[in-house]
């Protein structure tokens, strides 16, 4: 132990006694690379290294009272993403000879849950001094009850593939997109009477950072993002919470309007639409390159009871105590 440095080691092979008491002592060394060994007093420590990940290394390794505590109060980060299903689609009105007529309607004029794609957006057409005012609304429930009961919803964004050429006539700050909550009673299909279930009818609460039709590619065939806000984060349902579109747990039910539509705002100017693809679409080799996607991000609160050398560990008022 004396002959060793931080990073070598040495052995003692034999010894043949010498004259005066002498000895030859003939030794064996290992010589490494880079510091192996850490001296601290009279003691040396070999030095372990590992690739690990952070998950990993937190949960592996022997964490102070400290650690622990920060460990049951926050876990790591984790992310899930979800693809919309059956039921996916939209419901729309048209040939209506009002814009109160067309958006303040409970029934709509057509239900499409099993198209390739699915349209958003106000129109207003006026032919020979005839207008007519048609109104589209998407629908898209995500199973996302993979999502653990006591996980904590830090982030979310929601993709759709524009999926062919944009109408955008109406340019007076309305012609944009947002999400909203909808509470079809079936997440699994779609009829005409869910037209006024996407979302309050006037003025609904929106989940999203809007974005302007006018700032998509026209030509289509690309992704846009959605980054949910406090709001749609909140209507992210996780394992055994119900869901706001039927009786089955853990579905998260959002959909997509156009602005006109949201601020219930008369359009006089034609069209604001835009096409997406929808679960149906079986594009790439999984058949989701298209598809409507949910990613949603959240951290894990474990339930483990912490326990100290057989103890139990409470928190009263913010003092800690060990019994």
């Amino acid at each position: 132990m004396s002959k060793r440095t931080d990073n070598s080691q040495a052995f003692l092979k034999s010894v043949r006694p010498l004259e005066n008491n002498l000895q030859e002592e003939e030794y064996v060394a290992k010589f490494y690379a880079s510091p192996t060994f850490q001296k601290s007093g009279d003691k040396w420590y070999q030095i372990e290294t590992a690739t690990t990940t952070p998950v990993a290394f937190a949960s592996q390794t022997k964490l102070t009272l400290l650690d622990h505590v920060k460990e049951f109060f926050g876990q790591p980060v984790l992310a899930d993403t979800f693809y919309s299903g059956v039921g996916d689609g939209y419901v729309y009105i048209s040939n209506v000879s009002t814009w109160a007529a067309a958006h303040d309607a409970s029934i709509g004029s057509y239900a499409y849950p099993a198209l390739t794609y699915a349209y958003v957006g106000a129109a207003y057409i006026n032919i020979n001094d005839n207008p007519r005012y048609t109104i589209n609304k998407i629908f898209l429930p995500f199973d996302t009850s993979a999502i653990p009961n006591n996980a904590t919803v830090i982030d979310g964004t929601l993709r759709v593939y524009i999926s062919g050429a944009i109408l955008d006539t109406n340019t007076d700050s309305l012609d944009y997109l947002n999400i909203v909550q909808t509470n079809q009673p079936d997440s699994a299909t779609l009829t005409t009477a869910d037209y006024n279930n996407c979302g309050a009818t006037t003025t609904p609460a929106t989940g999203a950072t809007a974005i302007d039709i006018s700032n998509i590619n026209p030509a289509g065939l690309v992704y846009v993002t959605f980054t949910l806000d406090s709001t749609g984060r909140g209507w992210i349902a996780k394992s055994g919470e119900p869901s706001s579109c039927g009786a089955i747990a853990g579905f998260t039910c959002l959909g997509i309007r156009e602005g006109h539509d949201i601020e219930n705002a008369t359009t006089y100017t034609r069209v604001s639409q835009v096409q997406i693809s929808t679960s149906e679409e079986t594009a790439g080799a999984g058949g989701t390159d298209q598809d409507p996607l949910l990613t949603v991000t959240y951290i894990e609160i474990a339930p483990d009871v912490l326990k100290i050398d057989g103890g139990t560990l409470k928190i009263d008022g913010g003092t800690l105590k060990i019994n």
